[in-house]
């Protein structure tokens, strides 16, 4: 084997180890995650504000969300994790402005500081044991929590709640800044008293709820029942309208009836009066009246007849003498039935062919009336 073909090898031998040991060594950081790569030499830096020129002796360098090249044999990285963490607090017989021992259960989310400076501070305490996080914050601001709660009565506190939050903030933030840490937020979830201090505390405020319900249920009965006697009130008027309308039409129809029974009484009066002044005159004036509708009916049938054929030896003459023949059978039926000889009557009333007056009250009748017409008045 030739000298170049051996040096070719060499040469790409050591091409694929430099590229191996680059792709091994160069380390990109995630998005919650930063690289601290100790072993460097120090590096100046200037400050934007001042101008102020600086070195940076403490062999470390901060890589967040980026990639660094880690020098083999001469430097080396840690990864420590930017994630926020959530802590369920709960801090038990913690004493009010008043002296009431208070409970109180909430939650707090943490994180290590976004800064090169935090990132460092929380490597040097936390990076070997960073779950000591958590613990570390949780007896921060339990001792944030008492200071406050100390300061503030428990109506506060249930009150404004953010307010208390913030306050609690404020009191953990020196402690936690310092180890690198942030709150990002902390809330309350419940609050509790030992005794039955919130149940007093709440009584006045449930009477109140509760004498302002029965006021307005009051009222509310107060209004149905207004409403209920002005809709009886109303039907009462109704019904005493339509009663006394109904009395007036029953006064009215009774004077009618009164009005009609009297005027028919007197009609009556009247034709008493008349049939016992003018006696037979009076009847057979109104029988004289009657008789023409008597031979009209009597003679109904002939002349409903369309055509009528006489078998008679008499000849036409035998029609006339039919209809009389009826009439006269209607005045016997008359005589028969009610009494009335209609012949003897006629005769009192004229008393006879020569003219002469009957004696009584026919007489009076002709003598009362000119025309000899008697008036019976209806």
């Amino acid at each position: 084997m030739s000298s170049a073909i051996v040096a070719v090898m060499g040469a790409v031998v050591l091409v694929v180890l430099l590229a191996l040991v680059v792709i091994t060594r160069y380390k990109v950081a995630g998005p919650n995650e930063a690289f601290i790569i100790t072993g460097r030499r120090g590096q100046k830096s200037t400050d934007p504000e001042t101008g102020r020129v600086s070195v940076d002796n403490s062999g470390q360098k901060v890589v967040v969300g980026g990639g660094v090249f880690v020098v083999p044999f001469v430097q080396q990285r840690f990864s420590l994790d930017l994630s926020s963490r959530h802590l369920p607090m709960a801090v038990r017989g913690a004493v009010t402005l008043r002296g009431v021992k208070a409970n109180l259960d909430g939650v707090a989310i943490v994180k290590v500081g976004g800064s090169e400076d935090a990132i460092r501070a929380a490597a040097q305490r936390f990076l070997q044991q960073q779950d000591g996080i958590v613990r570390f914050t949780q007896e921060v601001l339990s001792g944030a929590l008492r200071a406050i709660v100390g300061r503030m009565s428990v109506e506060d506190i249930i009150r404004d709640r953010a307010a208390f939050a913030g306050q609690v903030a404020e009191e953990a933030e020196a402690s936690l800044s310092g180890q690198g840490l942030i709150l990002d937020a902390y809330q309350i979830q419940d609050i509790t008293t030992e005794g039955s201090y919130l149940e007093d505390l709440g009584r006045p405020e449930a009477a109140r709820a509760r004498q302002e319900a029965d006021i307005a249920e009051a009222n509310a009965q107060r209004v149905s029942e207004q409403a209920r006697l002005k809709a009886a009130e109303e039907i009462a008027v109704a019904e005493r309208t339509l009663y006394l309308r109904q009395a007036e039409i029953r006064v009215e129809t009774e004077a009618a009836a009164a009005s009609k029974g009297t005027a028919e009484a007197d009609a009556m009066h009247k034709k008493a009066d008349a049939f016992a002044r003018y006696g037979d005159a009076a009847v057979l004036q109104m029988l004289v009246e009657v008789l023409p509708q008597v031979v009209a009916k009597a003679s109904e049938p002939l002349g409903a007849v369309d055509k009528l054929t006489v078998i008679s030896t008499d000849g036409a003459g035998q029609l006339p003498r039919t209809v009389a023949n009826n009439v006269a059978q209607g005045v016997e039926l008359l005589d028969s039935v009610a009494g009335v000889d209609l012949a003897s009557m006629l005769k009192r009333v004229t008393g006879g062919r020569d003219g002469s007056t009957a004696p009584g009250t026919t007489a009076a009748a002709a003598a009362a009336s000119p025309n000899g017409r008697i008036e019976v008045t209806e």
